[in-house]
């Protein structure tokens, strides 16, 4: 895959998270985990944060819903994760 098709891939990603939060609604709850992704990290760090955000998104908790927030933050993960150049405001 080359760059565009990572950084589409993100803001898809970003899309269909915001579309799910809009139709389940809000509640309060403790923000999702997202690890922290450095421009120097490596690919076996790249590949320990994904699987973390993989296991804070498939949470089966009923409190987990995610929120704007939420989403807007696994969206940026995911366009640094893939190199992407852009981020989703706040």
């Amino acid at each position: 895959m080359t760059e565009q098709d990572y950084e589409k891939a993100a803001e898809n990603f970003g899309r269909a998270l915001s579309l799910l939060a809009s139709k389940i609604g809000t509640l309060s709850k403790p923000p999702l985990k997202v690890p922290p992704i450095n421009a120097g990290s490596d690919d076996a760090e790249k590949r320990k944060a994904l699987r973390d955000m993989l296991e804070s998104l498939a949470s089966t908790d009923d409190a987990a819903v995610l929120s704007q927030e939420d989403i807007r933050r696994a969206s940026n993960f995911f366009a640094k994760l893939y190199g992407g150049e852009r981020a989703l405001a706040p």
